[in-house]
């Protein structure tokens, strides 16, 4: 996974632990660019206990208001059709 840079607005970075984490509508992290050190934080989205899968919304925050549909159509850009449970069950929903 590549994150944009605030102060490279053309480029992307990619972080060691960041690069491993899977993407999810209803993410259990938030990911923040430090203005420093070209650096990412990770924020609980909500109380984890070990072993939890630590995921974020690939598409940003800004996104996770819109529907299954659109976030959908947006992610299959990379080729990536979401299938997380919140996407399942709104799409079910949707049916």
């Amino acid at each position: 996974n590549g994150f944009g840079m605030i102060d490279a607005p053309d480029g992307l970075s990619i972080f060691e632990h960041g690069c491993f984490m899977n993407h999810s509508c209803d993410p259990s992290i938030s990911v923040r660019q430090t203005w420093r050190n070209d650096s990412v934080a990770f924020f609980a989205r909500r109380p984890l206990a070990p072993g939890d899968e630590l995921t974020f919304n690939y598409l940003g925050e800004a996104q996770g208001s819109v529907g299954v549909a659109q976030r959908r159509e947006k992610l299959w850009n990379w080729n990536f059709l979401c299938e997380c449970e919140r996407c399942k069950t709104e799409a079910m929903c949707e049916s």
